[in-house]
Protein backbone atom coordinates (compact mmCIF):
# COMPACT_ATOMS: atom_id res chain seq x y z
CA UNK A 1 0.00 0.00 0.00
CA UNK A 2 1.18 3.37 -1.01
CA UNK A 3 1.08 6.64 0.87
CA UNK A 4 -2.05 7.75 2.90
CA UNK A 5 -4.20 5.91 0.74
CA UNK A 6 -6.36 2.77 1.83
CA UNK A 7 -8.48 0.17 -0.73
CA UNK A 8 -9.95 -2.24 -0.91
CA UNK A 9 -9.16 -5.34 -3.95
CA UNK A 10 -11.89 -4.06 -6.44
CA UNK A 11 -11.35 -0.14 -6.14
CA UNK A 12 -10.74 1.80 -8.93
CA UNK A 13 -8.99 4.82 -9.17
CA UNK A 14 -10.53 7.24 -11.66
CA UNK A 15 -8.66 10.58 -12.44
CA UNK A 16 -5.13 11.78 -12.35
CA UNK A 17 -5.74 13.72 -9.24
CA UNK A 18 -6.75 10.06 -7.51
CA UNK A 19 -3.98 7.94 -9.27
CA UNK A 20 -0.91 10.67 -7.92
CA UNK A 21 -2.71 10.86 -4.51
CA UNK A 22 -2.08 6.61 -4.57
CA UNK A 23 1.34 6.72 -5.74
CA UNK A 24 2.28 9.97 -3.28
CA UNK A 25 3.43 12.51 -6.42
CA UNK A 26 1.92 15.40 -7.71
CA UNK A 27 -0.63 14.83 -10.87
CA UNK A 28 2.12 16.27 -13.27
CA UNK A 29 4.84 14.11 -11.64
CA UNK A 30 2.20 11.04 -12.27
CA UNK A 31 1.98 12.00 -15.85
CA UNK A 32 5.28 12.04 -16.68
CA UNK A 33 6.08 8.79 -14.76
CA UNK A 34 3.10 7.37 -17.36
CA UNK A 35 5.11 9.30 -20.06
CA UNK A 36 8.03 8.16 -19.63
CA UNK A 37 7.33 4.66 -17.97
CA UNK A 38 3.64 3.68 -19.24
CA UNK A 39 2.40 2.99 -15.84
CA UNK A 40 -0.47 0.67 -16.43
CA UNK A 41 -3.65 3.23 -16.71
CA UNK A 42 -6.44 3.01 -18.83
CA UNK A 43 -9.20 5.42 -20.51
CA UNK A 44 -12.46 4.72 -20.95
CA UNK A 45 -15.14 5.68 -24.13
CA UNK A 46 -15.10 9.49 -22.36
CA UNK A 47 -11.35 9.52 -22.49
CA UNK A 48 -11.25 9.73 -18.41
CA UNK A 49 -8.35 8.12 -17.10
CA UNK A 50 -8.57 5.48 -14.70
CA UNK A 51 -6.07 2.49 -13.17
CA UNK A 52 -6.87 -0.46 -10.62
CA UNK A 53 -4.56 -0.15 -7.37
CA UNK A 54 -3.34 -3.79 -7.96
CA UNK A 55 -2.13 -3.04 -11.34
CA UNK A 56 -0.79 -0.28 -9.67
CA UNK A 57 0.77 -2.08 -7.32
CA UNK A 58 2.97 -4.42 -9.56
CA UNK A 59 3.84 -1.26 -12.00
CA UNK A 60 5.25 0.70 -8.57
CA UNK A 61 6.96 -2.34 -7.55
CA UNK A 62 8.84 -3.03 -10.99
CA UNK A 63 10.17 1.14 -11.15
CA UNK A 64 10.73 1.41 -7.37
CA UNK A 65 13.68 2.12 -7.46
CA UNK A 66 13.37 4.90 -10.64
CA UNK A 67 10.51 6.42 -8.46
CA UNK A 68 12.44 6.58 -5.35
CA UNK A 69 15.56 8.36 -7.42
CA UNK A 70 12.87 10.70 -8.66
CA UNK A 71 11.49 11.13 -5.31
CA UNK A 72 15.07 11.90 -3.74
CA UNK A 73 15.96 14.57 -6.53
CA UNK A 74 12.57 16.44 -5.80
CA UNK A 75 11.23 15.77 -8.94
CA UNK A 76 10.45 13.38 -11.66
CA UNK A 77 13.32 14.60 -14.11
CA UNK A 78 15.45 11.56 -13.74
CA UNK A 79 12.45 9.42 -14.04
CA UNK A 80 11.86 11.60 -17.34
CA UNK A 81 15.46 10.33 -18.33
CA UNK A 82 15.41 7.01 -17.61
CA UNK A 83 12.49 6.51 -19.26
CA UNK A 84 13.71 8.02 -22.81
Amino acid sequence: MWPGYEYVFNDVLTGWESIAEFLGVSVEDCKLLNEALGMPIQRNSEDIVFALPMELDTWIIAYSDGLEAGKRMGNMDTIKKEGS
